[in-house]
Parts: structure tokens; sequence; C-alpha cells
């Protein structure tokens, strides 16, 4: 199987672990999609809060001896209800947070097949307005997968 595809798949099954009975805070495990947040938003029967997985900027290869590592870039935008507020978009926060970050210099921090290494960028929080009627917390990922060079 594409090793691209088992990280991306990796990243999915992570995040359906959001659970109470997982001890998170909420239930946004129960509704992950991949796709952008835009075309979820207009879709008539969508529950929040949601987890949605958007492609984002990918650095270029950085090439090794015989494989190679190949960094997808990904958004985990977390969407929850206008009426929650900021306490919703925490709880959303801190469930991803919890989920996502592992100690540093563990390899396969989600177990194998998967990414090798998980980098963060700088998150975001944004309550509902206008142009997302939804608050959303969005944090910036690079999965760093190894790549057969064969």
């Amino acid at each position: 199987m594409n090793p691209l595809n088992q990280a991306d798949q990796a990243l999915l099954d992570r995040l359906r672990t959001i659970l109470p009975a997982n001890g998170y805070l909420t239930d946004i495990g129960n509704r992950v999609h991949a796709g952008y947040l835009g075309a979820l938003l207009e879709a008539e029967e969508v529950t929040y809060p949601l987890i949605t997985v958007q492609p984002d900027e990918c650095p270029p290869p950085i090439q090794g001896s015989w494989d190679f590592i190949a960094s997808l870039g990904r958004k985990v935008v977390g969407a929850a209800d206008p009426g929650g507020g900021l306490d919703a978009l925490n709880d959303i926060y801190c469930d991803l947070l919890r989920c996502l970050v592992t100690p540093e210099g563990i390899p396969s921090p989600w177990g194998r097949p998967g990414p090798h290494r998980v980098t963060f960028k700088a998150p975001q929080q944004f309550l509902a307005d206008h142009e997302v009627p939804k608050g959303t917390v969005v944090i910036p990922l690079q999965l760093h997968t190894i790549i057969n060079g064969e």
C-alpha cells in the first residue's frame, strides 16, 4: 500500500479515538471527515462538533541514501456549534492536542503503518462569524513518511 495513504489513514484512525470513553472531553471522534470544511458546512445533515482533515502545503522531500522522507501537509480542523463559544473551542482544542501530540523522538508515534514523525505549525482558533458560521480550531501539521526509493 502507498505509505502516504497509510499515514493519512493513521491520522484519521487516531482522531477517531477522541471519545469520552477514552478519557477525552468530547465525542468528536464520532464525526471525523476528510475534505474541506466549506463542503461540510453546506451539507444539510451535519452534526457538531466535527473534525475534518484537509490538505495543506507539503515541503520538498528529504532524500536519504535509498529512502526519502515525504512530508504530507495536513490541517486538522475542528468545528463547533457557535452556541458553545470559547468553551466549546477550548474543549475541541484540548482534545485534539491530547490526541495528536506525542513525546519528541518517538518513531511512528501512532503505531505502524503510519507516519514516522509528526510536526506541528502554529494552531489557531476562530469564533463563528459571517464567513464561517461555526467556531473552528485549526491545527496544521506534517506527517513525515518514509518512502522506499527502490
